[in-house]
């Protein structure tokens, strides 16, 4: 074989052949004051400690000696373990296992995922189709008709407003002396509730017989279901035995004070421009109610009022055949009432705060289940038709679905 022969006086070396980088070995840890020959009064053990120190495991130990206290360094004797150490430190530089990692260069691009076009998506809606245009505030509630024919708004600007949903036209507007925060309808009937003016208000809107003039056939059948549905309404919206309860309800006005203003029914003056707008029975509230939601039945209503003064005011559910108010709690935990709704098939109320949903048999009178949300601050709830479904949104931007057969969380 030929020799190598290198050219030592060469401008170029040879090119070597690139390893992996030099890997750090591990370093030890740093001495602290328990490595002192002078250490602090409080580095040093007591006896019990020592004794502790001496039945522990080595791989348990925190210090690998017990600290001792030399007023000179010449004093310090040898250390019978320093052998031993160097010869673990020499295992540890041979034996630890190294490896060199690279890292992974990801575009931040490729991790999001890939939107479908929006023609991909079509149809879609492009266009308004009908707009609400009349309130000049923040609308506060939007509450629709059970046939879908009928939607009412109320607004900050102090206007519930009655619009026809087909054209976008107002049929009426009533006008309060404050904001109105809250609007629902009776889930059988055309008759609203609304809160304003810290209390609400059940009103005839009289839609009953235009909503039943527009159909032509069966001129007889039509007129008989109307005057019927009419009749229903004027029915449910007559207080019955005024004088003696505005007595009953004064006097328990000056035992009670604040706390039954918001069980008290009375009737709107007909001389009122709320009588001639539709408004018949109103019953104040202890603050401004935030939220109205009815029995799928139809003769209870629950208001919530979060910031009332008393406590058992915050969530007070009305019998409007009976017309009388029952204050179901009076202290809840979890914090102030956000949010309320009634179980469609049973005699459940589910009630929500802050951060949990609670669920009270009424009949029964006692807690059933406490569903544990997440959320940081509830804002509504809603319940499936069939009550085995329990939704929650959150104003941190939450959505959180219970399922009633399964867990609570």
């Amino acid at each position: 074989p030929e020799p190598e022969v290198w050219d030592l006086w060469a401008d170029d070396t040879p090119k070597r052949r690139k390893g992996p980088a030099p890997l750090p070995a591990p370093k030890l840890v740093l001495p602290g004051h328990a490595e002192s020959y002078n250490p602090p009064s409080e580095y040093l053990f007591s006896e019990e400690e020592k004794k502790a120190w001496e039945e522990q495991d080595e791989q348990d130990r925190t210090l690998s000696h017990l600290p001792h206290k030399y007023d000179a360094l010449r004093r310090v004797p040898a250390y019978k373990e320093f052998i031993a150490e160097r010869f673990k430190r020499c295992l540890d530089l041979y034996l630890v296992p190294r490896a060199l990692r690279h890292r992974m260069n990801v575009d931040p691009e490729s991790l999001l995922p890939k939107l479908p076009s929006p023609k991909d998506l079509r149809p879609f809606p492009t266009h308004v189709a009908v707009s609400y245009e009349g309130h000049s505030g923040l609308v506060r509630g939007v509450a629709v008709e059970a046939s879908g024919q009928w939607i009412a708004t109320v607004s900050s600007d102090q206007m519930l407003i009655i619009w026809e949903v087909a054209s976008g036209r107002p049929f009426r507007s009533v006008k309060f002396n404050s904001a109105a925060t809250a609007v629902s309808w009776h889930p059988r009937c055309c008759m609203l509730v609304v809160a304003a003016e810290e209390a609400i208000f059940f009103v005839d809107p009289g839609l009953e017989a235009v909503s039943n003039s527009s159909e032509v056939g069966g001129a007889s059948e039509h007129e008989l279901g109307s005057t019927t549905r009419e009749a229903t309404v004027a029915s449910l919206l007559v207080l019955r035995a005024t004088e003696s309860r505005q007595s009953d309800d004064n006097d328990a006005e000056k035992a009670e004070g604040a706390k039954a203003r918001a069980v008290r029914w009375r009737v709107v003056a007909s001389d009122s421009l709320l009588f001639h707008g539709g408004c018949r029975i109103t019953i104040a509230t202890d603050g401004d109610v935030q939220q109205l939601t009815w029995h799928a039945k139809g003769n209870y209503c629950a208001a919530v009022s979060p910031k009332a003064r008393a406590p058992s005011n915050q969530c007070i559910i009305h019998a409007l055949h009976q017309q009388k108010s029952m204050r179901p709690f009076s202290k809840l935990k979890g914090g102030q009432v956000q949010s309320c709704a009634f179980h469609p098939t049973k005699p459940h109320f589910i009630v929500a705060t802050m951060r949990s949903v609670r669920i009270y048999d009424l009949q029964k009178q006692e807690h059933l289940k406490q569903l544990v949300s997440g959320a940081k601050w509830i804002s509504s709830i809603t319940v499936h038709n069939s009550g085995d479904h329990v939704v929650v949104g959150s104003y941190d931007r939450r959505l959180v679905w219970f399922d009633l057969d399964f867990g609570s969380k």
